[in-house]
């Protein structure tokens, strides 16, 4: 089986694990009546709200990270790794498919 086919998968089953674990909080916490189809909706509409406070969160971490190490730089201030950072290879760049192993080693930017 693809590996994009086992990660939509994943995707979709945990989805609907998160819909259903939300679904059941709708339904059983409040103290009334709720039919099931606003249940759903609540749940499915909860899960894609989750999903995108994630995705900006991540973002604002990140360029928060980007921001700071070009404001080092500008400011001359040198970056150094902890002592107890573990050096990468070029190797292992390559393996792992990082873009900056990929321009050293083909001179393209993608």
């Amino acid at each position: 089986m693809p590996a994009i086919f086992g990660a939509a998968l994943a995707f979709l089953v945990s989805f609907a694990v998160v819909a259903l674990l939300f679904a059941f909080i709708f339904k059983v916490l409040p103290d009334a009546e709720i039919e099931w189809r606003n249940v759903w909706t609540g749940a499915a509409g909860s899960v894609v709200i989750l999903l995108l406070w994630i995705y900006y969160a991540s973002c604002i971490l990140l360029f928060g990270a980007e921001f700071t190490q070009v404001y080092a730089r500008e400011t001359g201030h040198e970056i150094r790794p902890s002592p107890h950072a573990v050096p990468l290879t070029a190797e292992a760049q390559a393996q792992h498919r990082f873009p900056s192993a990929i321009w050293e080693r083909t001179g393209e930017r993608r």
